[in-house]
Formats: structure tokens, sequence, C-alpha cells
């Protein structure tokens, strides 16, 4: 872990060139878990590449601090759709149940329908019942072959039955 924060602190830190090894370097440092590392994801979440940014998101859920949540909360206003989708999707993974109220607004008002199913999902996951309500129509932007994923039609299933949802894990994250 030390040598991917001493790269992050490198000449690698802005420069486009980089951005992939710093976009990978961040997920390594969510998929490792060590909370030292927060600080420097957090100061990645200002990063000029939107893929940074998004695995920024990703990684702080998995470290799942309440330091790492306010962080991954104000990805929400982020202007990449790409990385507002990832925080929606880091606040249920990281049972940020605090952050109900803050998922309400891109669900209700996100020009992206990307970002409004996963502020609807993680609402779901988070327990607000209300949200159950907006599954129906947030699936219904989304383009139907992603309809078809297992995440999606799980999400459906569970809005109807009134089950709990766990977050999604995909097959890169196991």
């Amino acid at each position: 872990m030390v040598s991917l924060i001493h790269l992050l602190d490198s000449d690698v830190r802005g420069a486009t060139r980089y951005s992939i090894v710093r976009s990978h370097a961040a997920k390594a440092l969510g998929q490792l878990g060590d909370p030292r590392a927060i600080p420097y994801l957090i100061e990645m979440r200002h990063d000029p590449e939107d893929i940074v940014r998004m695995n920024v998101m990703t990684a702080l859920s998995r470290l799942g601090t309440t330091e790492a949540g306010e962080a991954v909360s104000e990805g929400l206003s982020d202007p990449a759709a790409l990385v507002r989708v990832s925080a929606a999707s880091a606040l249920g993974r990281m049972g940020a149940v605090d952050a109900i109220p803050l998922l309400w607004n891109p669900l209700d008002s996100d020009p992206d329908r990307y970002v409004r199913i996963s502020a609807v999902e993680s609402l779901v996951i988070l327990g607000d019942e209300s949200a159950r309500d907006r599954v129906p129509e947030a699936l219904r932007a989304i383009a139907l072959r992603d309809r078809r994923h297992p995440r999606y039609r799980k999400l459906r299933e569970v809005a109807e039955s009134g089950e709990t949802l766990t977050p999604w894990v995909s097959a890169w994250e196991k």
C-alpha cells in the first residue's frame, strides 16, 4: 500500500497521460481495505479525470468510514454522470443511512437515467420503503437490455416483494 501512496504523490498526480495509473491505484487502495488510504483517496476525489474520480468513489465505499461517506456524498454533485452513478451506488454499498435525504435529490432531478436508477437502488438497499414505488419508473428509463441484467431484475423483484436488497457485487469485484 505504501508504494501505491508514494506513486500517487509522485509525478503521476494530475497528469492526463497517467490517469489510468491513478485509476488503477485508487481501485487497488479500495481493494486492500486499509483505512490509511482514506486521506489520499479523499484528495483524489478532485482528480481532473472522470475515471479516477469514479474509482475513488468505489474505493471509499469499501473503506466505509464516516469521513469516506462525506467525500462520497460530494460525488453526487460531480459534473460527470459516471462519477455520480458511482457515488450513488457507493452510498448504498456503504450502508450510509444518513445519506438517504441526499439520494432523493438525484432520484428526483438528475438528468442522467443511470444516476437515477443507482440512487433508487441505494435507497432500497438502505431501507427507504418509499423508494420502492419509484423503482418501476427508474427501470423504464434505462435501456431494455440493461433492464434484463440480473442486477436490475433483482431490484424489480425486491421492490415488488418487499424483501431486503443487498448491494450488487460484480464479477470484477469478487
